[in-house]
């Protein structure tokens, strides 16, 4: 028994939970940035990450909160933890972050008199 909770996977769960909230929206933001930048096998890596790290990260407590053998969710439930859990602390980060390193690399290509894409050799 930890912390109150008589099964100890409940506790590895929350804290996911836990650890998501400060530090999702930076890792988000960070794989966002590489996606938008990188050239090559970082770019195909950093999308690939961008699937499998809040997939877990957020999949794992989803299905901890929503186990089919509980109570059923309500709505509001399902709902606040969608906008709030999902979109708010994992895809918008990602998503401004690519959107604000793809619009500085272009206005940076535009400024060098170049396409924007690199060479490969």
């Amino acid at each position: 028994m930890m912390f109150g909770y008589s099964d100890d996977w409940t506790v590895i769960i929350y804290a996911l939970m836990l650890f998501w909230l400060p530090f999702g929206p930076v890792v988000m933001a960070v794989l966002g940035v590489v996606c938008a930048r990188a050239g090559g096998r970082a770019r195909r890596v950093g999308f690939l990450c961008s699937a499998v790290v809040p997939g877990v990260a957020v999949g794992v407590p989803a299905v901890a909160m929503f186990k089919p053998d509980d109570v059923p969710a309500e709505s509001g439930d399902v709902l606040s933890f969608v906008g709030v859990y999902v979109l708010l602390l994992t895809v918008l980060p990602w998503a401004g972050a690519y959107g604000v390193a793809r619009w500085r690399a272009t206005r940076a290509a535009r400024k060098a008199g170049t396409d924007g894409r690199q060479r490969q050799p």
